[in-house]
């Protein structure tokens, strides 16, 4: 069931995360909660339907989440480009590595980086911005 965050429209809470847009950039935040292929899916439903035609940056903060394994980088890859560029935050600790995708996808598909800061990320998204 999707709900918007405090009654707010440029937002929603699913079963494992919250999304909502501020300031030109959609933030995705994980609630550490166990996620299957189909809360990721119902994830980028929700993100899709609050973008609708447009592209933005987005902010992917994963430092409640385990580790990604190969079912949600493939359908973070399915649906990245609906996004103008994206950035992963995560916790080294936690994700001690990240594997060859960030870098696949920065060279196939948007840009793409991996931060272990909020600051950071939101830096490198700021660049990707649409006016």
């Amino acid at each position: 069931m999707l709900l918007p965050m405090d009654g707010r429209l440029d937002s929603v809470e699913t079963t494992t995360s919250f999304v909502w847009i501020d300031d030109g950039i959609v933030h995705i935040e994980t609630k550490g909660t166990p996620r299957t292929a189909d809360s990721v899916s119902t994830t980028f439903g929700a993100v899709r339907d609050l973008l609708g035609t447009a592209r933005m940056p987005a902010l992917l903060d994963l430092r409640k989440r385990l580790p990604s394994d190969q079912d949600s980088w493939a359908i973070f890859i399915k649906n990245a480009q609906m996004f103008s560029a994206a950035a992963f935050v995560i916790d080294p600790d936690v994700h001690p590595r990240v594997d060859v995708y960030p870098e696949i996808i920065n060279r196939m598909l948007i840009p793409f980086q991996v931060f272990t800061t909020e600051a950071e990320a939101l830096a490198f998204l700021a660049a990707h911005k649409t006016p």
